[in-house]
C-alpha cells in the first residue's frame, strides 16, 4: 500500500510540475501588458482550488455523513475526466 501511495504522489508531483512549466511559459509568451499580475493570478489558482476542494468535501461530508467518504473519493476521482 505504501508503494502505491508513494508512486501516486510521484506521478502527481510530476504532473503538477509539468503543468506549471507549460502554462507559465504559455502565459509569458502571450502579449499582455500586465504579465506580472496575470502570472500572480495564474499561480493563485492552485491555492483557490485547494480551498474549494476542502470546502466542497466538508460540505459533502456534513450533508451526507462521514460514512459516505468512498462516494466522495469516487466523485473526486472522476472529476478530472471532464
Amino acid at each position: 500500500a505504501y508503494a502505491g501511495i508513494l508512486l501516486s504522489a510521484m506521478i502527481y508531483a510530476a504532473g503538477s510540475g509539468l503543468i506549471e512549466v507549460l502554462v507559465s511559459s504559455f502565459v509569458e509568451g502571450c502579449p499582455f501588458n500586465n504579465k506580472d499580475s496575470v502570472m500572480s493570478l495564474l499561480h493563485s489558482f492552485y491555492c483557490w482550488g485547494s480551498v474549494g476542494v476542502i470546502l466542497l468535501s466538508t460540505a459533502f461530508l456534513a450533508v451526507f455523513g462521514m460514512e459516505r467518504w468512498p462516494i466522495l473519493a469516487c466523485i473526486w476521482a472522476v472529476l478530472p475526466l471532464y
